[in-house]
């Protein structure tokens, strides 16, 4: 290790000590904060012993070069309302409440190993968002309302009653304040100091003076003398035997030590990521779990609090200019000398300065998302999640000043899911539309697509999005029965669909029942073709209720379907106009005479083509306006290169094309192949040049009617995508 390295590492983890100093102590503070006054100096030991051991065990097996383990108020908070329900049932000696304390804080420490192990760092990611956010807020509120009592210098529990108001030190509350303000200005000053050491040092100036001004009486008690540092940890004392283990609140215990185990994972991860960031490094996520679980099980074998990786400390590590993990090492050192040296002077901190440095750790833990999530909802820009992730934040911070955090946490959970169940259930149907206007890519005559248009209201399309489950499936039912009672044919665009449960397909099976039954057509499109979905659908029953005839691979497709049933239905006479034409019923020689047709249809070549054929290919010479006659074409993209084609459009009798590339003389911009046995007339280019010097008038009306027929198929398409759109 280079010399300027071992300097760097040294020089931060001082700096880091002093920061992690004031944090251990008000950490330990806040642990036995709901127990009494008498417990303070208990819970500040615990802090000490565990900024030690955390900050020693993390720098040996952890990854990241900045986070070093040690108390942390969240953590704090948690073992806290343990704590609580162990002195709710009577048990709270010294001895029960630090076996109490060993069993959480080891026990969620092996979980966080087991996490590691298991490599599941990653997971952490899926907590949402709002119910992280409204416990870190929730954190903060109970940890200012934890120290009310010492603002007031109360030397017992607080409790919002009237009977404490004799009791309360006046001196308390001003030193309280000033430490805050002072701790404020130091940090937005960026003072050398840290903003904690700033206002502590003015806290005990000022806690001091008015007691030496007023007396004892103006101001609150001290921490306290701290138990000795040394011997067994309080756990092991002979006490602990005199109850038996089953007598501890077990449900109480794996409800925190799972609470912990998440928080502590959350926070440890988070300060990785954040420092991370700003140094440019990597860390090994599962790897820092355990690094992290370690510190736990050895901080809970030492008699201390619950550990976890603090941005405070993290921060100060990288800006003091930490090069390894040595610093961390450095950091645990430094606390272990000033336990060791400066004990005595830590038994004379006021609470009311620590309540202050506590409350300032509880302004700088809000959550900064929820500040901008706030200001959009106020400023009325956000949607409505904003507003329901505000009402999920609140529920949490202010629920969890009456009830414990593990129940707070499962509310904001349920609420969370139970929100994204409404989200997804209202955006399932991203549109739907009837076909009036739209139509497939089958190609057809102007009369036929005259009746498609008038019919056109009885086709519905819906197009879905996510997934069809139970939170979505009723409301789709819900919308067909009450929105589509008009429609004879519905076709459910299941492109965008990315799951299906039993229910959803249960309800599927039971509106195509339902239509049949009312003589009406469920058609799904976007599911033949795919084969896990199909097997899906297969597995569910659906298969065994609608008939194959009815899935479809695209919408286009299943629009087709529709479109002949419905010429068969409402065009009999008309209908074999799908399976031949002549010229002269085509658009082409539309408002001829009789003598002119005769006369146009001798520029025309007949031929027949095989199904199979290509007509044209991409790039071809357009030399040939084509009518077709009988069978069918399409005309296609090639596939990544493939044989087959995606669909532009399928010609059908009676219809013109290839006239594009005829007018400019431009290479074909498509494929052509032949589905069916097609019989076709062919216009060439030496024709068309030939009719245009023969018969000029004649040549004028083909070229009219040609503008006309491509006019009709743009304002086709205006009308497609105007209905999109809308």
């Amino acid at each position: 290790m280079q010399k300027t390295s071992l300097w760097a590492d040294l020089s931060a983890g001082a700096a880091s000590a002093l920061v992690a100093l004031p944090v251990a102590i008000g950490g330990g503070i806040l642990v036995t904060a709901p127990l009494g006054q008498e417990y303070a100096s208990l819970g500040v030991k615990a802090g000490l012993i565990c900024a030690v051991i955390a900050a020693l065990v993390t720098a040996c097996f952890g990854s990241s070069r900045f986070s070093i383990g040690g108390p942390s108020s969240t953590t704090s908070i948690v073992l806290a309302g343990a704590l609580v329900h162990l002195t709710e049932q009577g048990a709270n000696s010294p001895a029960r409440i630090a076996l109490l304390m060993a069993i959480v804080v080891a026990l969620s420490g092996s979980l966080l190993v087991l996490s590691g192990v298991l490599r599941w760092g990653n997971f952490v990611k899926f907590i949402p968002r709002p119910v992280l956010a409204g416990f870190v807020n929730g954190v903060a509120l109970l940890l200012v309302y934890s120290q009310l009592g010492a603002t007031l210098g109360l030397s017992e529990r607080f409790t919002l009653s009237p009977s404490v108001l004799p009791l309360i030190h006046w001196g308390a509350p001003l030193v309280t304040l000033l430490t805050v303000w002072v701790c404020l200005l130091a940090q937005n000053r960026k003072f050398p100091l840290p903003p904690q050491f700033a206002g502590l040092a003015i806290g005990l100036v000022s806690h001091y003076l008015l007691q030496m001004l007023f007396g004892p009486s103006a101001v609150g008690p001290v921490v306290g003398e701290l138990p000795s540092m040394t011997g067994f940890a309080g756990w092991l004392e002979p006490a602990t035997t005199e109850g038996a283990l089953l007598d501890l609140p077990w449900l109480q215990i794996i409800a925190a030590t799972l609470l912990l185990t998440l928080l502590g994972a959350v926070q440890t991860l988070m300060t990785a990521v954040t420092v991370d960031s700003l140094a440019r490094t990597r860390h090994e996520s599962n790897r820092e779990l355990i690094a992290s679980g370690l510190g736990n099980i050895a901080s809970a074998i030492a008699g201390g609090i619950p550990s976890s990786a603090n941005l405070g400390r993290a921060m100060a590590n990288y800006r003091a200019g930490a090069q390894t993990r040595l610093s961390g090492a450095v950091n645990g050192a430094v606390m272990c000398g000033i336990v060791f040296i400066a004990a005595p002077l830590i038994s004379k901190i006021p609470m009311a300065v620590m309540a202050g440095l506590l409350i300032h750790s509880a302004t700088a833990m809000v959550d900064r998302w929820t500040i901008e999530q706030l200001r959009t909802w106020l400023r009325r820009r956000g949607r409505h999640e904003v507003r329901e992730n505000v009402m999920v934040i609140s529920i949490i911070s202010l629920g969890m000043i009456w009830l414990n955090p593990v129940t707070m946490v499962a509310i904001g959970v349920v609420l969370s899911m139970g929100l994204f169940l409404k989200r997804m259930a209202k955006t399932f149907i991203r549109r739907s539309y009837d076909c009036t206007s739209i139509r497939s890519l089958k190609v057809r005559p102007a009369g036929l697509n005259e009746k498609l248009r008038e019919h056109g209201h009885k086709v519905h399309v819906i197009e879905l999005e996510g997934a069809l489950f139970f939170g979505t499936a009723d409301r789709l039912r819900h919308v067909v029965e009450s929105h589509h009672q008009q429609a004879s044919h519905i076709i459910l665009d299941c492109r965008r669909v990315r799951e299906w449960d039993a229910t959803g397909v249960q309800i599927v099976a039971q509106l195509y029942t339902m239509l049949i039954d009312e003589g009406r057509h469920l058609l799904l499109a976007h599911v033949a073709g795919r084969k896990k979905t199909r097997q899906l659908l297969a597995s569910y029953g659906l298969l065994d209720v609608m008939p194959a005839s009815h899935l479809f691979a695209d919408t286009d497709h299943a629009l087709e379907y529709v479109e002949n049933q419905l010429l068969s239905d409402t065009s009999p006479e008309e209908i074999e106009t799908l399976s031949h034409a002549e010229l002269r019923d085509t658009t082409l020689l539309q408002g001829l005479t009789e003598a002119d047709q005769q006369i146009l249809a001798t520029y025309f070549d007949t031929f027949s083509a095989p199904a199979g054929q290509i007509l044209f290919h991409i790039g071809d010479p357009g030399d040939q306006l084509f009518v077709l006659l009988e069978g069918e074409v399409t005309l296609g993209l090639p596939i990544n290169g493939r044989q087959s084609l995606r669909r532009l459009f399928t010609i059908t009798p009676g219809v013109v094309f290839g006239e594009m590339a005829l007018l400019d003389a431009q290479a074909r911009s498509a494929c052509a192949e032949v589905n069916r046995d097609a019989s076709i007339k062919a216009l060439s280019r030496s024709n068309f040049e030939r009719m245009r010097t023969e018969h000029p008038a004649l040549f004028a009306r083909l070229m009219q009617n040609i503008a006309h027929e491509m006019s009709l198929r743009l304002r086709l398409a205006n009308q497609q995508l105007r209905t999109l759109e809308d």
